[in-house]
């Protein structure tokens, strides 16, 4: 046997194994890994690419750097340092946190029990101004915004969060932001 041959044949085998050693823990997980939150809500964690998050965070477009009239060479110059620029940046990073835990509570909690049939729960978070009128519409028209709204806003505590972000690899400090900015932490 050639070279070639045994390296190939070895990654064919190394492969094998590795799939059959997936294949033998998803087979085990059924039960074990259904976590009962203290609402009662039974969930499964799951874990996100990073990838989606950064997308989602991507589709959020940087501020406008402003620019002045620099009175020596008479160009326009950037001014980063404009207080309107580092406000509005600051909410920039703010979306982005919440598109970020968006993403990790639409595609990491798996939800054991079906969400309930009548949305009316919605009603509950528009009379609080946690979503607009219009949002809870859109979210009864769309069943992933309905269910990104009913992860969100009852499914979701300060554990679930946390639990999130260690899944997602992120950082303490962000997990506690998250955490901090959560309607239910208010």
């Amino acid at each position: 046997m050639t070279k070639t041959n045994v390296n190939e044949k070895s990654n064919n085998v190394a492969a094998k194994a590795a799939v059959a050693q997936k294949e033998s823990k998803t087979k085990k997980k059924t039960q074990d890994d259904i976590v009962v939150l203290a609402s009662g809500i039974r969930v499964r964690y799951r874990p996100v690419g990073a990838n989606a998050i950064r997308e989602a965070q991507a589709r959020i477009p940087d501020a406008v750097v402003p620019t002045f009239t620099d009175p020596n060479t008479g160009k326009e110059q950037p001014n980063p340092a404009h207080p309107a620029y580092a406000a509005e940046q600051k909410e920039i990073d703010a979306l982005r946190t919440t598109a970020a835990m968006d993403v990790l509570m639409l595609l990491g909690i798996e939800l054991v029990d079906p969400m309930p049939e009548d949305a009316s729960w919605l009603d509950s978070f528009v009379f609080l101004k946690l979503i607009s009128a219009e949002d809870a519409k859109f979210a009864q028209d769309s069943p992933i915004a309905l269910e990104l709204y009913y992860k969100k806003y009852v499914v979701a505590d300060a554990n679930v969060i946390t639990q999130l972000g260690q899944l997602a690899g992120v950082t303490q400090e962000m997990i506690a932001e998250a955490r901090d900015s959560f309607p239910s932490n208010t």
